[in-house]
């Protein structure tokens, strides 16, 4: 095995996580809603109606796999995009789906 295929499997393996960390619908949710800028464990439970746990749970994840970056301030923790270029690559991807369900009808 030479270094250049160890690099890459590194990388790819490296890049499946990151993608898994934004294979699930409420994980989506939380990154558009994050895209608009900083919240909090809260104020993301209200928008997306869900307990407090079950996104707790998906940020962890997604902390984990560097999707995003948190902050604490007293007792409340903020949560924000790692790279605002996720932000990018998630509204590009959303186009790409919004136009394959608007051809399909």
């Amino acid at each position: 095995m030479t270094i250049a295929t160890i690099l890459s499997e590194d990388f790819y393996n490296t890049l499946a996580e990151f993608c898994k960390a934004q294979a699930h619908p409420k994980r989506l949710m939380i990154l558009h809603i994050l895209a608009e800028g900083e919240k909090s464990v809260g104020e993301l439970v209200e928008q997306l109606a869900i307990k407090q746990s079950t996104v707790s749970q998906h940020l962890a994840f997604m902390k984990r796999t560097g999707v995003v970056k948190s902050r604490r301030v007293g007792n409340t923790v903020f949560y924000s995009l790692a790279d605002p270029r996720i932000a990018e690559a998630c509204s590009i991807i959303s186009q790409v789906v919004q136009e394959r369900l608007t051809t399909k009808k």
